[in-house]
């Protein structure tokens, strides 16, 4: 045997033999058998599947429309007001179309503005280059000091007389402050003469500035509720307010000077200031501020508040229908009701406690008044 002779193992067919052969052929075959397999499965994992795969089903948008609050729970929801009341003598407040109490006008709506177009944007200039810096202005040497020359002796000037001008000068001399109002004096002053309820506190508040615009209005002064000189010269000398007269018992309503009068037994206990209807139109123009005018009698009352159409009643005091004499929070020096007579919340309380029902009401004078038919 040769270097190049290589011996076949046992079972292995020598290289070109009929056994070799065949094996040969068997290898091809099962190659393409192979191959065909592999074909197939490269198709069936292809780019374009026989079954569409149905997308991921992405998350819902929230809905930014709808109302944060539900429907069903609306913040400051308004209680519906009843069409009569019952007061606690039996007495009843007719239907609100036909004209219950006052307070405060309810506001309106504020008005909504349009939307404004806005101006089309404005082409900008160039940038411009800015100027080269300037040089300094060389310092300026200080000028030597100058000595000062003597001064006369003067005689002192005399000091001007207040309330002229200075000479030499258009600047007046102002006048020197009033010494402070002792409002301590004038509440005890106010109590005595008839015009306020209350404690003499020292405090200046609605209460004693509603009994000064009394005072004022009853002795014929500016009505401001300011305690000037004219006020405290006049509360020295007093003018009594003058009275309509009738029932020992009563109380007296004049419109024309805005004054309420409560008499005792022949005698005036206190005189108010109040606020009578200003004759404007509301309800849509169905409606008009007019107070009545008369002889009434307090039919009944409701102690606390009464929450009318028109507003918050304090304490009051019904003498026709749903008029009143009722407390408020604005008790102006002008006529400013939808037809009540407003007192200050105080005066109401004292007279809810004081004025009995059946107490004759004189409601006389004014200009938006009207004569009521019984």
């Amino acid at each position: 045997m040769t270097a190049l002779e290589v011996p076949w193992a046992s079972g292995t067919p020598a290289p070109g033999s009929r056994r070799h052969r065949h094996a040969a052929g068997s290898l091809a075959v099962l190659l393409v058998v192979m191959l065909t397999a592999s074909g197939a499965a490269l198709v069936s994992a292809g780019a374009w599947p026989a079954t569409p795969v149905t997308p991921a089903t992405s998350p819902p948008v929230p809905d930014l429309v709808a109302p944060a609050v539900p429907a069903d729970d609306v913040d400051s929801r308004l209680d519906p007001q009843p069409a009569a009341d019952d007061g606690p003598d039996g007495g009843v407040v007719p239907p609100l179309g036909r004209s219950d109490a006052d307070a405060e006008a309810p506001q309106q709506e504020p008005a909504v503005e349009p939307p404004v177009a806005l101006s089309p944007p404005v082409a900008l200039s160039p940038p411009v280059d800015p100027s080269p810096p300037v040089d300094p202005s060389p310092p300026v040497a200080p000028s030597p000091p100058v000595a000062p020359s003597p001064i006369e002796a003067t005689e002192p000037a005399t000091p001007p007389v207040v309330g002229e001008p200075i000479e030499g000068s258009s600047r007046i001399e102002p006048a020197p402050t009033p010494d402070p109002v002792d409002l301590v004096a004038v509440q005890h002053r106010l109590k005595e003469l008839g015009y306020l309820l209350g404690p003499a506190d020292g405090l200046q508040g609605q209460q004693t500035r509603e009994s000064v615009m009394a005072f004022q209005q009853g002795n014929g002064l500016s009505v401001d509720g300011i305690v000037g000189p004219v006020t405290l010269a006049a509360l020295d000398s007093p003018v009594a307010p003058a009275l309509r007269g009738g029932p020992a018992t009563r109380i007296e309503v004049d419109l024309t000077r805005q004054l309420a009068h409560v008499v005792r037994e022949g005698t005036r206990v206190v005189t108010l200031h109040v606020s009578s209807g200003n004759g404007e139109a509301y309800r849509q123009g169905t409606a008009y501020a007019r107070t009545p005018v008369g002889d009434f009698r307090i039919e009944r009352r409701i102690h606390g508040e009464r929450h009318a159409e028109l507003g918050v009643l304090y304490d009051p005091l019904y003498f026709y229908r749903g008029f009143a004499i009722h407390g408020a929070n604005s008790v102006p020096n002008h006529p400013a009701s939808h037809g009540c007579v407003r007192v200050t919340r105080a005066d109401a309380r004292w007279l809810i406690n004081e004025v009995a029902d059946g107490t004759p009401v004189q409601i006389y004078g004014g200009v938006h008044v009207f004569s009521p038919s019984r």
